[in-house]
């Protein structure tokens, strides 16, 4: 069997250093770096904490044990430093620098990675029964997509310059504190195709033998026969990252196996000996979707696999989609079921919020079958709900829209069929009711306007007796000055009468015939006299019979007033 190098080695874990108790003061080693203490050591190698001098900054020096130093491992350990350089990439750790120490053993300087590995963040998830998919402290499923993706996009860097990684597991992949992810530890790679992008870098093709970490293998890897590799093998490890992630274990190491049982381990994988993951963790809750993925990654012939890194990392990116569209789906069955149930909240704004939920989901995906059940659910709602606000147009806008729609499902069109008819008695009912209380309302206010006129000529015509008896009082307030101007010259009149009266005792012949014509005179003027008395009665009467009038008026003005409103 093929030596691999070490796994462990580029997985640093930034609290070691802490523990670690070989710490010792810097040492220099040559060409402006310092070695500090030990953070990590393996089968073929260790890792040491260090310093370049001459910026300074933290680096990762790893280095041959002191027992390894044959030319195969030198030679290895030289294939891994020019493999990890040449790829320049985020999600592969930077190379500094390859010196050698005073002994003239290789040390590879490298950026030290901080951070936990995957297997440590799959590991501490909780496993009772009944836990949905893996997922570390803070991370849920999601997450753990999101790293498996970030790897993804290192090794499609490392297929384009023709190099297959050969060991990828959860224990060789780094996540830092801000999701950075790095993929560690490429001892095991080599070039599937020729030529080799560095002279350095081993054709796969010439080397036979079994190279990576049985649990994972896939049939050829395990069979040993370099020709038979290429980045059909890488897609089948993807693959079973992701069946760990789903189920909590590698797939051809079964929870609770002898650890050492290599032998059986590698007859799995070279078999394809693969449980479904719901088999695997009957106790997990396991999306479908994901299962059929990792389950075609790790096929067992190679062209039953994903093509590419790139088509395998696709099938995650439209699987997250779905399952975030299935879950906009969920919120808004949730909010109709509430509606229909009666809530007030989901009746008043929550269904707009659904049917908008729905409708996205059907911009992304048309044959969503449950999207479609839910949106014509909540368009039947909101049109049931408009009926009773009596809001016909947008009640007939929502029946329209689900007429529309083309459902195969029985049940639903029942649904639909049961509830249109309902809603078109409702509306047409409602609408006879607005065309009643349409009329009612316009013989209203005929009837007001009717009124009002009759109010406006009432009034208009009292103002004119009001002003004709104003008119009559103050021609009756002329005549009574009158009649007392004439009353004082009767009174006057009367006076000069006595006077005569007393003169013409004394007059002559020629007097008392004068005296006589002064007297019919004075009987013609108290003819006259008494006829402007009774002129002035007659006035005084009528005056106050207009008097009585105008009051009668006044007092009847406000009853007529009241009967008119």
């Amino acid at each position: 069997m093929e030596e691999c190098a070490d796994q462990s080695l580029m997985t640093i874990d930034p609290d070691a250093a802490e523990r670690s108790q070989e710490a010792s003061a810097l040492t220099e080693i040559g060409r402006g770096y310092r070695l500090g203490s030990l953070i990590g050591r393996g089968g073929m190698g260790m890792v040491h904490s260090g310093e370049q001098s001459c910026f300074p900054r933290p680096v990762a020096i790893k280095s041959l044990l002191p027992e390894r130093h044959g030319a195969s491992d030198r030679s290895s350990f030289t294939c891994e430093s020019v493999i990890t350089a040449l790829l320049d990439h985020p999600n592969i750790p930077p190379v500094h620098d390859l010196i050698e120490d005073d002994q003239g053993q290789p040390r590879l300087v490298m950026k030290i990675i901080k951070g936990h590995d995957w297997q440590q963040l799959l590991q501490t998830t909780a496993t009772e029964e009944g836990a949905s998919a893996a997922a570390g402290p803070d991370m849920d499923l999601d997450a753990h997509l999101e790293v498996l993706l970030k790897v993804c996009d290192a090794i499609s860097c490392a297929h384009q310059q023709g190099i297959i990684h050969r060991d990828l597991k959860p224990a060789n992949i780094m996540v830092g504190a801000f999701g950075e992810v790095t993929v560690m530890d490429w001892g095991c790679a080599g070039a599937y195709r020729s030529p080799a992008p560095h002279p350095l870098v081993p054709l796969l093709a010439d080397r036979n033998g079994i190279a990576g970490t049985p649990a994972y293998m896939a049939p050829e890897m395990a069979r040993g026969i370099g020709s038979d590799l290429g980045p059909h093998s890488d897609i089948y490890l993807l693959g079973a990252c992701l069946y760990e992630v789903l189920t909590g274990s590698p797939p051809h190491r079964r929870p609770g196996s002898r650890s050492g049982a290599v032998l059986e381990v590698l007859a799995r994988a070279e078999a394809g000996q693969v449980e479904a993951p719901s088999k695997r963790a009957p106790n997990r809750v396991i999306p479908p979707g994901l299962a059929a993925i990792a389950m075609r990654a790790m096929a067992t012939a190679a062209t039953d696999r994903f093509r590419t890194v790139t088509a395998f990392a696709d099938a995650l990116r439209d699987w997250r989609q779905i399952a975030q569209l299935d879950r906009v789906v969920a919120t808004a069955h949730s909010t109709v079921t509430a509606a229909e149930r009666g809530d007030r909240r989901a009746l008043s704004d929550g269904l707009w919020e659904a049917i908008a939920g729905c409708e996205y989901v059907r911009s992304q995906a048309p044959q969503h079958e449950q999207a479609l059940g839910v949106l014509i659910r909540a368009l039947l709602l909101t049109a049931r709900h408009a009926v009773s606000q009596e809001s016909w147009a947008l009640a007939e806008r929502q029946m329209a829209r689900v007429s529309s729609f083309t459902v195969d499902d029985a049940a639903l069109r029942t649904h639909i069929s049961t509830t249109s008819a309902d809603i078109a008695a409702g509306i047409a009912q409602g609408q006879r009711r607005r065309r009643l209380v349409s009329i009612i309302g316009w013989a209203s206010y005929s009837v007001a306007c009717v009124l009002f006129l009759v109010l406006v000529i009432s009034y208009h015509r009292m103002s004119q007796h009001r002003a004709g008896a104003a008119v009559a009082l103050r021609e009756a307030q002329q005549r009574h000055d009158e009649a007392v101007a004439l009353s004082a010259e009767i009174a006057l009149t009367s006076a000069d009468h006595a006077s005569l009266s007393e003169e013409m005792l004394t007059l002559t012949t020629a007097q008392q015939e004068e005296l006589e014509a002064a007297r019919t005179r004075l009987a013609a003027l108290t003819e006259e006299h008494e006829a402007l008395v009774e002129t002035a009665q007659r006035l005084i009467d009528q005056q106050a019979t207009l008097e009585r009038d105008i009051l009668q008026q006044i007092t009847r003005q406000p009853e007529a007033m009241e009967r008119i409103r």
